[in-house]
């Protein structure tokens, strides 16, 4: 008999694929790994029985020997086990389960204390709490900080986890957040009035901040400059370093911050044509001569 008439034909992937439905390999891959999966459970439950029936087979020999009168130290060199391991069997009242292995001892463990008391304070960011503890001397590593603070997850409260799925825009930078906090209400969209309102109630500390940045912009704006010494001594007393130090810098130059508060006029016109003439020549990348500048911010006006 020959093999002369007999072949094989080799199709690539690419152009079966084309030929074939989209959901032809996917439901054949689905069911591969379905089966897969189904084999390994049934291998896991086939040796977990071989282990209880191990287990049982050899307590009911131990049981015989021992009703045989054979002494621990005989039947431990017949079945080459420890004493410790038959005396236990023996004493066993019911079949010996396996224990569960008992904690070891982590690098997290002489921090565990200090973590749940911050924790309880209201600070659940993983980063600043492994800042904190790095400082007290621990070696560990943060995705172990973030595995043993995943349990606590569920105990945030509630007002906190529904502030986490507020906004449906990107993590706010540090600057983009101080901006909303200084804008007035009316300006604001409503998902960024849904976040100031969420951080000022969350935190006394923003709520203070915002209050005493939109009173110091109403000073402004409606030229009361009587109540500004009582501004001051509002920031002074409310522990906000920052706003503090911007209190105590705006005094360097307080004589013109006074007269800023009380006339009308503004240097913002003379700024703002400052700016222009800064734009213009950033546009020419710096070779802006007096002549060049002469010639071209009269014709663009």
């Amino acid at each position: 008999m020959s093999n002369y008439d007999f072949g094989a034909k080799i199709v690539p992937l690419g152009k079966a694929g084309a030929e074939a439905s989209p959901n032809t390999f996917r439901l054949a891959l689905l069911a591969l790994l379905g089966a897969i999966g189904l084999v390994l459970l049934i291998a896991c439950a086939n040796v977990a029985n071989l282990l209880i029936a191990r287990d049982a087979g050899r307590a009911q020999e131990l049981a015989i020997r021992a009703s045989q009168g054979l002494q621990i130290k005989q039947i431990a060199q017949q079945l080459g086990a420890h004493r410790r391991t038959i005396r236990n069997f023996l004493r066993a009242e019911s079949f010996p389960e396996r224990q569960a292995p008992k904690p070891r001892a982590t690098l997290m463990d002489p921090f565990v204390e200090y973590l749940k008391k911050r924790w309880e304070d209201g600070c659940h960011n993983g980063a600043q709490l492994y800042r904190e503890i790095r400082g007290q001397g621990y070696r560990g590593s943060a995705t172990a900080l973030r595995r043993h603070l995943r349990k606590w997850r569920g105990t945030v409260p509630e007002v906190i986890r529904k502030l986490r799925l507020l906004p449906d825009f990107p993590p706010l930078s540090p600057r983009q957040t101080s901006w909303w906090l200084c804008l007035d209400e009316d300006r604001l969209e409503k998902q960024e009035k849904e976040y100031v309102a969420a951080m000022t109630r969350l935190s006394p500390e923003i709520h203070t901040l915002r209050e005493l940045t939109q009173e110091f912009q109403q000073l402004a704006k409606q030229r009361q400059e009587a109540r500004l010494d009582q501004w001051r001594e509002t920031v002074a007393q409310s522990g906000l370093g920052e706003l503090k130090s911007f209190a105590e810098n705006l005094m360097n130059d307080e004589a013109a911050v006074r007269e800023a508060m009380r006339s009308k006029w503004s240097n913002g016109q003379t700024e703002g044509q400052i700016n222009r003439l800064k734009l213009v020549k950033h546009q020419m990348y710096g070779r802006g001569k007096v002549d060049l500048l002469r010639a071209r911010i009269p014709h663009a006006a």
